[in-house]
């Protein structure tokens, strides 16, 4: 049985081990499908886990933005995460993204 693509991709989130967890580049993904389905695939530490990784900066935006609007009591522990990857002032302006 062949699962869907983001069905395949939660079950890597929350079934294999953190160190064998996502090792084919498919952070931006994962990111992209806890936000679309963020009341099963969403969790905070798993959710910063990945967005240091992810390698788009549009899709760290679209995290950023899920944060804003979602969660924002979270986005000051999610920004700490993303500041040391994207260096100083890449995050400052998100609408412009």
């Amino acid at each position: 049985m062949t699962l869907p693509r983001w069905h395949s991709t939660i079950w890597v989130l929350t079934c294999v081990p953190p160190a064998w967890a996502l090792q084919y580049d498919e952070y931006d993904n994962a990111l992209n499908v806890m936000i679309t389905h963020s009341p099963i695939a969403w969790e905070h530490v798993k959710f910063k886990d990945v967005a240091v990784k992810v390698k788009s900066q549009e899709a760290l935006y679209k995290g950023i933005s899920f944060y804003l609007e979602e969660h924002p009591d979270l986005l000051n522990d999610l920004l700490k995460v993303g500041q040391g990857k994207q260096g100083p002032g890449s995050l400052g302006c998100i609408s412009c993204a």
